[in-house]
């Protein structure tokens, strides 16, 4: 679970939008990540599945694409996403750029980064990105970071709710003397993205790398409060969109790697609610209807993605089949194993 610490303001703002130094809490947790996601894929499915049920016209079936439905495994560490840069992005440089659930003896797994570059002198980069997108909400409208109480879950997969002005960000990192500069970017509720650039990977061994904000306001006195209407206004967030590796320009090993096991964010409240007689949402259900209507949107892109992504699993099966047949039968026995495999 999430650890967080708790600080007591010397100002309560209550209904009103202003700064509130609250919490330092995990944005995503690579140790408990791999079991985290799954229980929030399930849940988001079930949630799905009911919705539908609802309202059948929402089916994206009825319109002809394929059945989603996102199977165990999917969102694990290994499924994710090395984007290198343009100049860097060749079929040797990508196969030999990966991402490892690896074991950490302090810490259990942690994220491991393989990356290949041109052995040039010249700076490359790339993006550690998850393997499809993340909502941050449930079908349901329910923020996949919250309990039904609007408490942090503690589930640290990569959303924060209720962020207001950030302190500082920060991130543990496994070094093995690489001279790279190591940067996480997130988007908040407009999807306006920000990388924070946590620093050098130049260290052997466990380091917490950070960001820190030179303009982060401690006097009460320099907030500006407003007051708006609180439903159907969503809580402002942050979702974790990527990490970033930088190599810099005169270093030729084309080799990288490293290791991260999470990102902590360190925030103040944005707003502060007094107790609710009322249940807003439960009356109207606005969230809810955006949400779902947004879901199925997507559910159209993921549907298409995951199609594509199992059908190249099977042609590999199928020429792997056919590679291994060869090797042991001959041209015959492996055209039998490559029709055996894509049947």
């Amino acid at each position: 679970m999430r650890q967080g610490r708790t600080i007591v303001s010397l100002v309560l703002v209550l209904g009103v939008f202003a700064p509130l130094n609250a919490v330092e809490l995990s944005l995503i947790d690579f140790t408990t990540y791999n079991d985290n996601i799954a229980q929030v894929v399930a849940q988001d499915q079930e949630l799905y599945e009911q919705a539908i049920a609802d309202r059948p016209e929402l089916n994206i079936q009825n319109f002809g694409w394929p059945d989603f439905a996102f199977e165990a495994g999917d969102w694990n560490l290994e499924n994710w996403r090395v984007k290198l840069n343009a100049s860097a992005d060749t079929v040797g440089n990508n196969k030999n750029s990966m991402i490892k659930n690896s074991p950490s003896q302090a810490h259990g797994n942690v994220l491991g980064v393989r990356l290949q570059f041109r052995p040039w002198a010249n700076a490359f980069w790339a993006n550690i990105t998850t393997p499809f997108y993340q909502s941050p909400t449930y079908p349901n409208g329910q923020y996949i970071s919250e309990t039904e109480d609007k408490q942090d879950n503690g589930l640290a997969v990569g959303l924060l709710v209720n962020v207001g002005q950030i302190k500082n960000v920060r991130s543990w990192v496994y070094g093995l003397n690489y001279k790279y500069t190591y940067g996480v970017a997130m988007s908040d509720q407009n999807d306006t993205p920000r990388e924070y650039g946590m620093g050098s990977t130049f260290h052997e061994g466990w380091r917490r790398l950070g960001w820190t904000n030179e303009d982060y306001l401690e006097d009460p006195n320099d907030w500006e409060p407003t007051k708006n209407p609180l439903y159907p206004f969503a809580f402002p967030y942050i979702k974790f969109e990527s990490l970033a590796f930088y190599k810099p320009d005169g270093y030729s090993d084309p080799n990288f790697i490293a290791y991260v096991r999470d990102v902590t964010v360190d925030f103040d409240l944005a707003i502060i609610r007094e107790t609710q007689d009322i249940d807003d949402e439960a009356i109207w259900q606005m969230f809810a209807t955006s949400a779902i209507e947004q879901r199925v949107v997507m559910a159209k892109f993921l549907a298409e993605e995951l199609l594509l992504r199992r059908n190249l699993l099977k042609l590999k099966a199928a020429n792997d089949a056919a590679t291994d047949a060869q090797q042991g039968g001959g041209a015959d026995a492996a055209d039998a194993a490559a029709a055996d495999a894509g049947a």
